[in-house]
């Protein structure tokens, strides 16, 4: 019982019962568990002493404050504690279950979240229409060799129909292919099926195919490539044992003949005679010997060097002998 006086007179007010117009306290907690299969999840909880009915809300979107009631009507106590849901969206979703007394007011409650990450959706294409032309074989072999210092020398198997051939080179190591000049007739040996890339530089190594162009109707179809040739050019080679003669001049009484030899090399197209005293060529020959006509000075340093076809000479590396007279 409790007192008050109102205008002079004094009221007796029963105390309230216990649980009725009192500030809301704070709910109890619940076990609660998630157990998700794909997109489907089954959200249970265990019993709650003195509750008669559970709620179930799904809260997603941003903020978690989109809610949506999964149990209408509520769960009683005597049926089985979980529920069913599924989505279709990714997202994070919020599963809060909340517990009611008989008197219909919450006793207690828990809330747990879940992460959905969708599969991805296969886009349907429609089939491809109109007519696929195959790619007709390219030449099925490919060699490639340097029989020569500074240049490479490539021969393939034909391919039957073929009106002309391509031909690509990259280099070991590096990005991207280059299409070199069209396979033509030239003197040094070229044709539509044999073909010397030159000069090349002796650093390099090189990777080739070759792909053939052969008619449809009107048309003309590039092939698919051969196989891949990987080569490297042979090392430049100079001139070796450089020697020399000088007799008395019987064409040229008081000057002298002198007479240069040295050990001939493979390949060489040319020899190249120079007078490094005064940068001057003095003669080319196509073999090991060169003879010229000297004056009486004192001395002369003359270099033969080594000119391959295509024109590949190194001049810096030549050997020189130094002729007194």
């Amino acid at each position: 019982m409790r007192a008050a006086i109102v205008a002079g007179v004094l009221l007796l007010c029963a105390a309230p019962a216990d649980g009725q117009n009192r500030p809301p306290r704070e709910l109890a907690s619940m076990a609660l568990m998630l157990n998700p299969t794909g997109n489907v999840i089954v959200v249970s909880w265990l019993a709650v002493q003195k509750a008669t009915e559970y709620e179930l809300q799904r809260c997603e979107g941003t903020g978690l404050t989109t809610c949506t009631l999964k149990t209408n009507p509520r769960v009683t106590s005597g049926q089985p504690l979980q529920v069913t849901d599924n989505v279709t969206v990714s997202g994070t979703y919020l599963y809060r279950v909340t517990a009611f007394g008989s008197r219909g007011l919450p006793i207690a409650q828990n809330q747990v979240a879940w992460v959905y990450t969708a599969p991805p959706t296969a886009v349907l294409m429609p089939a491809p229409t109109g007519t696929i032309t195959p790619i007709p074989a390219g030449p099925a072999q490919l060699n490639a060799s340097s029989p020569v210092p500074g240049q490479i020398q490539l021969s393939w198997s034909l391919v039957a129909p073929a009106v002309r051939y391509k031909v690509v080179r990259g280099v070991v190591g590096a990005a991207g292919e280059m299409e070199l000049p069209a396979p033509v007739n030239s003197p040094y040996g070229n044709n539509a099926y044999r073909y010397i890339d030159a000069p090349v530089q002796f650093r390099y190594t090189y990777t080739y195919k070759v792909y053939a162009y052969v008619m449809s109707g009107t048309n003309e179809i590039l092939t698919a490539p051969s196989p891949t040739a990987t080569v490297k050019s042979l090392p430049f080679v100079q001139v070796s044992g450089l020697a020399y003669t000088i007799i008395p001049s019987v064409k040229s009484p008081g000057n002298l003949d002198l007479t240069m030899t040295w050990n001939a090399v493979t390949g060489a197209e040319k020899y190249i005679v120079t007078d490094k005293d005064y940068s001057y060529v003095q003669g080319e020959v196509t073999g090991p010997r060169f003879t010229w006509i000297i004056g009486t000075r004192t001395s002369y340093t003359m270099c033969v060097g080594v000119q391959y076809p295509y024109m590949i000479r190194e001049p810096a590396t030549e050997p020189c002998v130094t002729i007194k007279t």
